[in-house]
């Protein structure tokens, strides 16, 4: 994951799609497991905002190449942020089944984030 382009509003990030798939994977599993009633203090977004974004993730997943380009603005990044440190609420036998990838695949992209957010 590695900036492109930063403003005061969000960044432009050029992701691969193993990164993306990664993300995408933690925002479904968000609006799955989450609780309605604390969805939105837990990932920052209301419900329908993050199936917008993860809406908008399909679509840049669906481009040629293996990297892919978007602007998230600093709350979906927080929300992305959020959804993945929250996939660690899965039980160790079910991750890899439900996410398609290792925990330790998932925390060096919940790293990149953090680190991107840190700026």
């Amino acid at each position: 994951m590695k900036i492109i382009d930063g403003a005061s509003n969000g960044m432009t990030l050029s992701v691969d799609q193993d990164e993306l798939r990664a993300i995408k994977c933690s925002l479904g599993e968000a609006i799955e497991v989450i609780e309605p009633c604390v969805f939105e203090s837990r990932m920052g977004l209301a419900t329908e905002e993050v199936r917008r974004l993860s809406r908008k993730l399909t679509a840049v997943y669906r481009k040629r190449g293996k990297w892919k380009k978007h602007f998230f603005s600093i709350e979906e990044l927080a929300t992305v942020r959020n959804a993945l440190a929250a996939s660690f609420e899965i039980e160790d036998w079910e991750f890899h089944p439900r996410m398609g990838f290792t925990k330790e695949e998932i925390r060096v992209v919940l790293a990149e984030v953090d680190a991107i957010l840190a700026g």
